[in-house]
């Protein structure tokens, strides 16, 4: 999650993912991390995540560095660049959205034909754990109203808990969260299983892109 992510600047070739437009400028902005832009590519070419689809993917995006206006690390570092008119366009999550709409930025989010991106953390609870009892709690909290209603306005996340989520009043959090489109769940895509094979390959052709001259 603390991972840095990437800005691309060809306005020809888009990738079809949630992206953040704005009317001013021409740059595009990307995930640093390969999870989502991997995800993004190859769902656009029958999402078959295959050696030989990495290989492409890698080839294509050392060929765009060039184009690449800036990475960012942060959204910290996405939405000044995005509300200046710096960049026009970027692969982002709801949190800079939602804070580019609460500043007055003309921002949209595109809807690719492929669908959104999305994912879901969870947790679990080690079998045989000893603690069970403090497993519990733990879980109760994180999934209770007062932990929810952090996740949502302090940091933008969607959260399991829909009494949190039902009871959203501020127009730019119900905006950012699509709460009004009872449909935006059929045209999300969520981030698939991958072995830990799969996971290598993707984080060592990332080092290799990164590292391209």
């Amino acid at each position: 999650m603390g991972t840095q992510r990437y800005v691309l600047g060809k306005l020809g070739q888009l990738f079809l993912t949630l992206l953040l437009i704005l009317t001013m400028a021409f740059f595009l902005f990307r995930v640093w991390q390969p999870g989502d832009p991997v995800q993004t590519w190859a769902r656009s070419q029958g999402a078959r995540y295959t050696p030989e689809q990495l290989d492409a993917i890698k080839a294509e995006w050392i060929a765009q560095r060039p184009l690449n206006r800036l990475y960012w690390a942060a959204e910290t570092d996405l939405t000044p660049a995005m509300a200046s008119g710096e960049v026009w366009l970027a692969y982002a999550w709801q949190g800079a959205y939602a804070q580019l709409l609460a500043k007055g930025t003309p921002v949209a989010y595109a809807n690719p034909k492929e669908g959104r991106n999305s994912w879901v953390g969870v947790y679990g609870i080690r079998k045989g754990t000893k603690d069970l009892d403090l497993a519990l709690k733990f879980l109760d909290a994180k999934l209770g109203q007062a932990t929810g209603n952090n996740v949502v306005t302090m940091f933008y996340y969607g959260h399991s808990n829909q009494e949190v989520m039902q009871h959203i009043t501020d127009a730019t959090l119900k905006k950012a969260f699509s709460i009004d489109d009872p449909s935006i769940l059929s045209k999300t895509n969520f981030t698939p299983n991958l072995t830990a094979e799969q996971r290598d390959a993707w984080t060592a052709m990332w080092a290799e892109v990164k590292a391209a001259p």
